[in-house]
């Protein structure tokens, strides 16, 4: 039989019909194919005296929407595409044959016929047909294991503990990808629960029924259909379920949970007791710090012990004896007062220039700022005395001092200098 099929008993009987599709895949059809089988698409057809093909294309379009050139047929001649090159030849007229599908050939096929008649007109004939290539499922063992696990498994649902079932290992659940059924020893079929890490995985009701469950492929499953007739993925796999061990199961996870339970909430009570005494502790060293600044006791007396005479604004320093420094906030070294904590403080210095025709002139300063001043001047044989005070807030680190005023003074050496704490702040 040539490319062209001239209907030779049409010929003899002086029929004239026209371009006819025979012995054809229908139009539409679904074909299901086993990966590593031809995909044979048998779309033969007829011409009429007169007519003849002027080119044919077949197309491929994938599950993606990615649509390729297979072959075509120009001037009596098949020219396959690169990507088919070697793997598909021409049936006849406008049969076509992929050998060796894989998964990827899956997809819609198409051809398109173009035939010139006797007066030059150029028709178009179509067919199309979806090719599902499905492929076998394949486990690690070349067959199904089935066996009850160790621990029970907490059921997300309904928060139980049940009994699990596992079926496996598959390294591949094939295309389309299968599911397995499960019987139970009374023969009820149940639905698997869940697939994960090549294992599918039952969970079985409570209480737990003893006996032998079974796990298989449905044999309807386009992809259990390609595995070969001895395959042992075609056998049941079974298991006898224990049912003390299946209650051992669970009582023993429901035990392991309630410990768990204890240990989080016991971690969770320490935490709390932990955070309470840290706590109290931080409380009671700040409670401990207030005490110990109100009652602190902060007060200094120093007197000056020898006769000064100064010219400019100048510090009355050192004093010779430091009667009293609790606290040890005064400074001696430059006769400065510095305050240990925020509060109210009083500071008194008094003077007098003890001799005839002599000036005392005195501030008290508080960083630099004065707080008050004394002027004192000796007029005849009587000693006289002057005092500078004050009552003032102060913050930790603040310093107060005695300064002469910007002109010649004289102190005498029972000039002295007092301050101490009033109240400290809270």
């Amino acid at each position: 039989m040539g490319l062209i099929q001239f209907g030779a008993l049409l010929l003899l009987l002086g029929a004239c019909t026209g371009f006819q599709w025979v012995k054809t895949t229908d139009d539409g059809a679904q074909l299901d194919i086993c990966s590593g089988a031809p995909v044979k698409l048998q779309w033969y057809f007829n011409l009429s005296q007169g007519e003849r093909v002027k080119e044919i294309e077949w197309k491929h379009q994938a599950e993606d929407g990615d649509v390729r050139v297979v072959a075509n047929y120009i001037k009596k001649n098949f020219v396959p595409t690169a990507d088919f090159s070697g793997r598909v030849s021409h049936g006849g007229t406008g049969a076509l044959e992929l050998s060796c599908a894989t998964i990827l050939e899956s997809g819609n096929y198409t051809v398109l016929v173009k035939i010139v008649d006797v007066a030059n007109t150029v028709s178009e004939h179509h067919r199309s047909a979806t090719v599902v290539i499905n492929d076998m499922p394949k486990t690690q063992s070349g067959q199904m294991d089935v066996q009850q696990d160790r621990k029970a498994v907490r059921d997300v649902t309904t928060n139980l503990w049940r009994v699990q079932l596992t079926c496996g290992q598959f390294s591949d659940r094939g295309h389309p990808p299968v599911d397995v059924i499960w019987k139970t020893p009374d023969g009820e079929q149940l639905a698997n629960s869940n697939f994960k890490n090549g294992n599918f995985h039952l969970l079985l009701p409570n209480p737990t029924k003893g006996g032998n469950y079974s796990c298989s492929l449905p044999s309807f499953s386009p992809a259990a259909k390609c595995l070969p007739r001895d395959s042992d993925l075609r056998n049941d796999a079974t298991v006898d379920v224990d049912e003390t061990f299946a209650r051992f199961t669970l009582l023993e996870a429901h035990q392991v949970a309630m410990q768990a339970q204890m240990d989080e909430e016991a971690a969770i009570a320490g935490g709390k007791i932990s955070a309470l005494e840290s706590q109290m502790e931080n409380e009671t060293s700040a409670i401990n710090a207030r005490l110990d600044i109100t009652t602190r006791r902060v007060l200094f007396h120093a007197i000056l012990g020898n006769k000064i005479s100064l010219t400019d604004s100048e510090h009355l320093q050192p004093f010779r004896k430091v009667v009293n420094n609790e606290g040890q906030a005064f400074d001696n070294t430059n006769a400065e007062f510095t305050a240990p904590v925020d509060g109210i403080y009083f500071f008194i210095g008094s003077t007098g220039p003890k001799s005839s025709g002599k000036f005392g002139n005195m501030r008290l300063m508080k960083e630099g700022v004065v707080l008050s001043e004394t002027y004192i001047e000796q007029d005849g044989t009587y000693d006289v005395m002057g005092t500078c005070h004050a009552t003032v807030h102060l913050s930790k680190g603040q310093k107060v001092w005695l300064e002469c005023t910007p002109q010649p003074s004289t102190f005498w050496e029972g000039t002295a200098f007092t301050g101490f704490l009033v109240h400290a702040d809270n």
